[in-house]
């Protein structure tokens, strides 16, 4: 598995050029949805993309306004993802896909799956945006927010130091071993891109309220009639563990999976194990699942 298994590709929708990767063949298709900050495809799928590819036809957009995709008319919500993930899966000509999402792109597949359950046949949330009704540290940070000069000063500080991105990602992720300079560089060339903040910005000041966050689902996840899988690390510190627990419990057809040693970024905390994990989930092997998680622990 390498990047030689990862194709580049591009297709228009309406007034924008979208970007998104390929991997593997098939009838059966899966679609990974990354995250929002300085996330992108590439980033969040490097490793799970040629593996996913050994069994499906696996595809890994760039959300509007990130990685390499245009924003065009793009509304950069919870429902503007889930219409644009709509006329994305038009346009490939897949009528009926299993979505796996992390963080902001699990909050967006599982409203894609509420809006549009005919399209979905499995549904893997991880680590995902959705099931809590505040953000970390919310009083806080609902203020910082609202003031777009503070963002931009950020992002300008991770753009000008190795440094700050290598502490950024110690929040992330879980394992220490996972931050290496490679992986610090990637974060941070795509820090030094112009604009890099504005989509997950734009999503942020809309999503935060005063009290609380606007996109909370948990009430409607039993509306769900199709398997739902959640894969959550154990360190997460951006979604607590007692939310995805929470939401497990609402499902008709739910799993749980817990990730040892892992937080928001399970995928790249501990790559291998992670795809274990996730192809035995797709695959409705869930005993498998947890032994692969407690074994690569």
């Amino acid at each position: 598995m390498s990047m030689e298994d990862i194709r580049s590709q591009e297709l228009q929708l309406g007034s924008a050029r979208i970007h998104y990767y390929t991997s593997g063949q098939g009838e059966e298709a899966v679609v990974l949805l990354h995250g929002g900050g300085m996330d992108e495809a590439l980033l969040s799928w490097r490793y799970t993309l040629p593996y996913l590819g050994q069994h499906f036809a696996v595809t890994a957009p760039d959300w509007p306004g990130y990685g390499q995709s245009e924003v065009g008319e793009s509304d950069l919500t919870l429902e503007g993802n889930a219409a644009f993930l709509l006329n994305f899966l038009d346009a490939l000509g897949i009528e009926r896909a299993r979505l796996v999402g992390i963080s902001l792109g699990g909050g967006s597949a599982l409203q894609f799956a509420l809006d549009h359950p005919q399209r979905v046949s499995q549904l893997v949330l991880v680590d995902s945006y959705g099931f809590q009704s505040r953000a970390p540290f919310h009083r806080l940070a609902y203020p910082f927010i609202q003031q777009d000069l503070w963002v931009r000063w950020t992002y300008a500080w991770l753009a000008r130091s190795r440094a700050m991105v290598r502490w950024t990602l110690g929040y992330i992720l879980a394992n220490r071993q996972a931050i290496t300079d490679e992986l610090v560089e990637e974060v941070y060339a795509i820090c030094r891109k112009p604009g890099v903040w504005k989509s997950f910005y734009a999503f942020q000041k809309h999503e935060m309220l005063p009290h609380g966050l606007r996109s909370v689902l948990m009430d409607r996840l039993g509306e769900l009639e199709l398997p739902v899988t959640i894969l959550h690390g154990d360190r997460d510190q951006a979604v607590p563990l007692a939310d995805a627990q929470a939401a497990a419990r609402r499902l008709r057809d739910g799993q749980l999976v817990i990730l040892p040693n892992s937080g928001h970024w399970p995928q790249r905390d501990h790559p291998e194990r992670f795809n274990r994990v996730l192809l035995a989930c797709l695959q409705g092997r869930y005993a498998d699942a947890r032994a692969a998680a407690e074994g690569g622990a």
